[in-house]
Formats: structure tokens, C-alpha cells, sequence
């Protein structure tokens, strides 16, 4: 969301992408850097998200002042995710899809791990320490064979991290009809 709010700010503005800002994107995404969300959110804010939400048409998104904090449902972001290339804009768009096919392979778990060659897969997933315990969270558009797939898995809750991440790797398999497969 942070991705899309930003690069719809620069479309709307007609502003140039800076360098920084490039490597900014590119570092929130490709590697998960959430110091590089934290420089980006400001700029964006609360309205940058409720307007993306607006956009995807999400129906319970709450923002809370600071990004990884919103309150967001698996419904929404799989909403997100299926309306994604309309909702980053025109002129960023392929930057912005690019980055999300692109993330490095240490961070290619859960829905994309699954999904394998047979599907090209944009893609963000997430994880924290929560009050709970752990928190992961994967959504993804999915495209190949004729067929066009949005799904969202978020947790709450996990013992660790790799085990939120086989979660939704498990989830993903039956969604996919890859569980012996995947």
C-alpha cells in the first residue's frame, strides 16, 4: 500500500522519481526494509492509504498513523491485489510491478514458493513480533495458465516466524490445488 500510495502522490504531483526515493521503493520492496517504509510513510501518510484503499476497493481498511500498524483484513488485501495494476497508477506502474515481481529470493516464501515456475507472481509479505507472538503476512497476484489469482494469508499469533511461514505455504497449496505439489 505504501508502494502504491507513493508512486500515485508523484503521478498526481507530475514530480519526477528521484534516486533516492527509487532506492527507497526498491529497498522496501525487494528486501523488506521496513527503515525505507518508515522514511516513505510520512510523505504519504494516513490520506495516501485510505485513498489506495479507496481505489481497491477495501472495505474494512483502518488506518492508525503509521504503516504497520493499519488494520487490514486478508479479503482487502487480496482486493488490492487483484485490482493491483490499476491501483499503482500510470505512469510508475511498471516500476511498481516490477519491484513486486522482484523480490529477492531469501524473502520468496509462502504463496510464491508454491505457486513455482507455473505462475509469474507479484507479490509482498511481512512479518513482526506481535503481542501475540509472531505476525506473517503474504498477498500475492498470481497469473499463468489462463488464469488470473489473488490471494491474501495474514497471521497472528505463530510460534515463529517459519512456522507463520509454512502456514501460509499450507494455505496457498490447497488454494492452488498444489498441496502434494508445493
Amino acid at each position: 500500500m505504501v508502494l502504491a500510495a507513493y508512486l500515485r502522490r508523484l503521478e498526481a504531483a507530475g514530480a519526477p522519481l528521484t534516486y533516492e526515493a527509487r532506492q527507497q521503493l526498491t529497498s522496501m520492496i525487494t528486501w523488506s526494509d521496513n527503515k525505507a517504509a518508515d522514511a516513505l510513510y510520512p510523505v504519504i501518510g494516513d490520506p495516501g492509504m485510505l485513498d489506495v484503499a479507496r481505489r481497491a476497493r477495501m472495505r474494512s481498511f483502518e488506518p492508525t498513523g503509521y504503516w504497520s500498524e493499519a488494520q487490514v483484513t486478508a479479503d482487502d488485501m487480496a482486493r488490492l491485489m487483484w485490482r493491483l495494476r490499476p491501483v499503482l497508477g500510470q505512469r510508475y506502474r511498471e516500476l511498481g510491478m516490477r519491484l513486486l515481481a522482484h523480490v529477492i529470493p531469501a524473502q520468496r516464501w509462502g504463496i510464491p514458493d508454491v505457486a513455482g515456475s507455473s505462475w509469474h507472481a507479484w507479490f509482498k509479505g511481512g512479518w513482526r513480533e506481535s503481542p501475540r507472538g509472531q505476525l506473517v503476512h503474504q498477498a500475492a497476484l498470481l497469473r499463468g495458465g489462463g488464469q488470473r489469482v489473488a490471494i491474501a494469508v495474514l497471521t497472528d499469533a505463530q510460534p515463529s516466524q517459519a512456522y507463520g511461514i509454512d502456514t501460509i505455504r499450507g494455505i496457498a497449496a490447497r488454494l492452488l490445488g498444489t498441496a502434494g505439489r508445493g
